[in-house]
């Protein structure tokens, strides 16, 4: 973990996939395992884009 700051990835597309809604959990487990992976799985993939409130804030106002 960073000590201080923020980090961040950008991710865009106009018509591409959705992240998180068209993340296809069988798929991401199935790669975690197959590369022996032992921090990604899906439920870090769906983590990884949520937003802490201030900024959710910030986007809506």
């Amino acid at each position: 973990m960073y000590p201080s700051g923020m980090w961040s990835l950008t991710y865009c597309s106009k018509q591409g996939p959705h992240p998180v809604k068209n993340c296809d959990r069988a798929k991401a487990t199935q790669f975690a395992q197959e590369h022996k992976l032992r921090y990604y799985n899906a439920e870090v993939h769906q983590a990884a884009f949520c937003l802490p409130t201030y900024i959710k804030e910030m986007i809506d106002e």
